[in-house]
């Protein structure tokens, strides 16, 4: 399993510009035509100005596009399907869903698209990124409109890789969640107090960043999937 061959990126229309820009990353289950990504990469958008743009080349422009034909947004959870035109081509492949929930400590590795690749299409060099952590607690992620059952992951998520696959790292074919954002915590581990006139006069705080990231968890949402996903 080659998961620059399995995950694409996900295009929106800008009518201003007239032009596709990025917005997140996207991928393949069991049907030929429909493909995974995060709510929020397409909320509020139309099909019509939604497509995938094929990672590994066409013939032409407009051979890269893939044409976005209608989309289903799950209700609450930051999960669409998108349903495309057209054939794709034979040498995407598709992951695998997870048979079974998550494991705390389960070592996993996300795949996503580089902002900075669709900036520069830097053909010559590598598009996506692959990050490895584990698992570390299961949460009701809330994100704005959006509320998830989801994974605490041990690594951050970085800007492009929304969308993406969340898949075992001993099974890369085995997709058991999709990368949708990063919790952001501070701790304060140092603090210095200046007084005046037994009042507080100045305030100097040092604090510690810590971020993990946000995976969905793909396997309450499994009838869902069925349901929005053709079967062969």
């Amino acid at each position: 399993m080659k998961p620059y061959k399995a995950v694409q990126a996900l295009l929106v229309h800008n009518p201003e510009e007239n032009r596709y820009e990025f917005a997140g990353s996207c991928f393949r289950l069991w049907s030929d035509n429909h493909f995974l990504t995060a709510r929020h990469c397409v909320h509020a958008m139309a099909a019509k100005d939604i497509a995938v743009l094929n990672c590994l080349g066409g013939a032409g422009p407009e051979d890269e596009l893939i044409r976005c034909v209608a989309v289903s947004q799950h209700p609450t959870a930051d999960l669409a399907v998108i349903e495309t035109k057209g054939m794709v081509p034979d040498s995407f492949e598709k992951f695998k869903l997870s048979d079974r929930d998550y494991g705390l400590g389960t070592p996993v590795h996300c795949f996503g698209i580089l902002d900075e690749w669709m900036a520069s299409q830097d053909s010559e060099r590598g598009h996506g990124r692959v990050i490895g952590g584990i698992i570390q607690r299961d949460l009701l992620w809330r994100d704005g409109p959006f509320v998830s059952m989801a994974l605490e992951y041990s690594a951050p998520i970085p800007k492009g890789m929304s969308g993406g696959p969340a898949f075992y790292a001993r099974q890369p074919d085995t997709v058991l969640g999709m990368a949708i954002g990063t919790i952001t915590s501070s701790i304060v581990v140092s603090e210095y107090r200046d007084y005046k006139n037994d009042q507080t006069h100045e305030i100097e705080k040092i604090s510690e960043i810590t971020r993990y990231g946000v995976i969905l968890r793909l396997f309450p949402y499994q009838k869902r999937l069925q349901d929005n996903i053709p079967s062969r």
